[in-house]
């Protein structure tokens, strides 16, 4: 029976690992390819990369073959539905494979990084994704078809011959307690790579993505503990916590505001990052925002609290230092947290909150409705339009909404916040034709239909007679933009936020680094409201130029302080580690700034006792 084994299973069951690592290997060759030849990165990284990305797709083998061990393990049989339905696991198996290594290659070449809790939160949201998907796989050639209906078709036909081959050898007893050996062994191996801390080649976030496999970094978000502050990251006493706070963010409002009756806050999807930072990509892709920016006291020098909407929303509503794991969207508001549309709605204003996305995805509508909206618009409203993707309506038919709700809250109310959160700047990038001289399937040239579309708006509202007594707050929820090597990236989160109201705010630039987080606490000053003291960060509309401050960023369940020499970051084993920019504006490591880490320590233990009600 043994002979029997070795000869029959051994290698049917090498052909589908080889087929696994070569998937695993080709990704990670599309992957690094880039930086292949770079000046920044060596050689030696580079095979450093391929080893460990080896060894990495070796535990992540071992993580698919044990399920069939304890399978055989459990269920020991020969019987023809055992052997079908075994085949039918192992195909499977590997189609759950390609489509995580579809997924990471999508977001990869999108985002410039892994999957990891991005994915994790979109499989949660899974009938939305799926909507999202297929509107991507429509631009898919016919070559990645093939090459995917050709693996599943090897993957298949490897399956119907291992299977009866190994539910025959599972009835054997010496090949049991073998059998039972490897499941211990794989169990034990896996049990010190996930409890361990990932290793890693060095600080530079590029060469660790290369080097990571997907089904192992998901692996790792589900199993990390992402509310624990205490033996994780660099801590200070509560006192020093206390006072740095204090100092950080000083309580210095500017004079406020009354006459202004009305707000609309206009979140604007990716506008910022490198199109942003390039003075020449402005001018050519955001031309009515700059137009707007000469009229209005723009901050030019902000940046968002991560890489995802949920954050961006988090902190243009809430105020929200960023921490860890999930957003507030999608865990829900929290009593303990104060909100921008709770605040306003307790003194008389009316609120709304007009979306043409898909209501469900993130919780948006939910979480929406709990921090304060009365009212709640998203694609679901919207009965007939003549344009949209699958991430919902076009930015001009959401504009051209918010403007026949603002008349009619306006009518009806004396006071009036309404928001609106735009879809059109991102994938699959398409836009109604005729609107903008760019083709469509471009981020650039979908920035630029986004621009259009915020300027259409403006000139609307313009020759509306609510116009003159209405605050307009135009931010982004995060930029975009390569990631590069650093370990937490910045440069992509640099965003624009315009206050515009001409009749009450006079025109400037401040180019002082800010956050975006620091926008409610703004508009409740501006507006002479008592959470004014509540929200975190400074006033705005206070600073004056060179008055730098900082901003608190999440990346990858690590947390960073942006300041205006570079960025610091605290690491989950309790240390801190510094870039700076170089005499070329590129951030590099640098020694540890321990007063920047007491201060990060400071803002993010704080953060997270306020999010999570403890600190654990």
């Amino acid at each position: 029976m043994r002979a029997t084994y070795l000869s029959q299973y051994l290698p049917a069951a090498s052909l589908l690992g080889l087929f696994y690592l070569a998937l695993n290997g080709g990704v990670r060759l599309r992957i690094t390819w880039p930086l292949i030849g770079s000046e920044e990165i060596s050689a030696s990284e580079i095979v450093s990369i391929f080893m460990l990305g080896l060894m990495n797709d070796v535990v992540a083998g071992l993580a698919m073959a044990l399920p069939v061990g304890l399978w055989l393990l459990c269920c020991p049989g020969a019987g023809s539905t055992k052997r079908f339905s075994l085949a039918v696991f192992l195909t499977f198996e590997f189609l759950i494979l390609l489509i995580l290594l579809s997924v990471e290659l999508a977001i990869w070449l999108e985002l410039d990084m892994r999957t990891g809790r991005f994915g994790e939160q979109y499989w949660i949201y899974i009938q939305e994704t799926l909507h999202f998907a297929a509107e991507y796989l429509r631009g898919v050639s016919w070559h990645f078809w093939a090459v995917c209906a050709a693996v599943l078709a090897a993957t298949a036909w490897v399956a119907m011959r291992i299977a009866p081959v190994l539910t025959n050898i599972s009835l054997d007893s010496q090949v049991r307690w073998s059998l039972f050996g490897f499941v211990a062994v794989v169990g034990l191996i896996l049990s010190v790579y996930f409890s361990a801390d990932r290793i890693t080649i060095n600080e530079k976030r590029s060469v660790n993505d290369a080097a990571e496999n997907t089904f192992n970094k998901i692996l790792r978000t589900w199993i990390r503990d992402d509310d624990a502050w205490h033996g994780v990251f660099h801590d200070i006493p509560d006192d020093e916590a206390a006072s740095r706070l204090a100092a950080i963010w000083p309580e210095r409002p500017v004079k406020p505001n009354t006459n202004i009756k009305h707000v609309i806050l206009v979140i604007e999807e990716s506008f910022g990052g490198d199109f942003w930072i390039d003075t020449g990509a402005r001018a050519r892709y955001m031309p009515e925002f700059m137009r707007l920016s000469r009229d209005g006291m723009l901050f030019a020098n902000v940046y968002g609290t991560g890489m995802r909407t949920v954050r961006g929303v988090e902190a243009l509503l809430q105020g929200i230092v960023p921490v860890p794991g999930f957003s507030r969207t999608t865990l829900g508001p929290g009593s303990r947290l104060p909100s921008l549309s709770k605040a306003m709605q307790s003194h008389g204003w009316a609120t709304g909150f007009v979306y043409g996305g898909w209501p469900s995805f993130t919780n948006f509508a939910n979480y929406w409705a709990g921090i304060g909206f009365e009212h709640v618009l998203t694609r679901n409203d919207f009965r007939e339009t003549s344009f949209e993707t699958s991430w919902g309506i076009a930015d001009e038919l959401v504009f051209d909404r918010l403007l026949t709700e603002m008349d009619r809250a306006s009518a009806a109310s004396k006071r009036v916040f309404l928001a609106t959160l735009t879809v059109s700047n991102h994938l699959p990038f398409a836009f109604p034709d005729g609107r903008v001289p760019f083709s469509q399937g471009q981020r650039a040239h979908a920035m630029a239909y986004a621009d259009w579309a915020l300027g259409r708006f403006m000139e609307n509202a313009r020759e509306r007679p609510w116009f003159d007594d209405t605050l307009f707050v135009i931010a982004s929820d995060h930029g975009y933009g390569k990631l590069g090597h650093p370990r937490v990236p910045i440069d992509p989160l640099r965003v624009p936020v315009l206050f515009y109201a001409p009749a009450h705010i006079a025109p400037a630039r401040i180019d002082a680094l800010a956050s975006s987080l620091e926008v409610p606490k703004t508009i409740t000053c501006l507006l002479d409201l008592p959470e004014c003291t509540v929200f975190r960060g400074r006033d705005l509309l206070s600073l004056r130029e060179h008055n730098h401050g900082v901003a608190p960023i999440e990346f990858e369940s690590q947390l960073a302080l942006a300041n205006p020499d570079g960025v610091t970051v605290l690491l989950r084993d309790e240390s801190v580690e510094t870039w700076r920019r170089n005499p070329l504006g590129r951030l590099r490591l640098a020694k540890p700034d321990d007063e920047q880490g007491r201060n990060a320590a400071a803002i993010f233990r704080t953060a997270m006792r306020d999010f999570y009600g403890e600190l654990r």
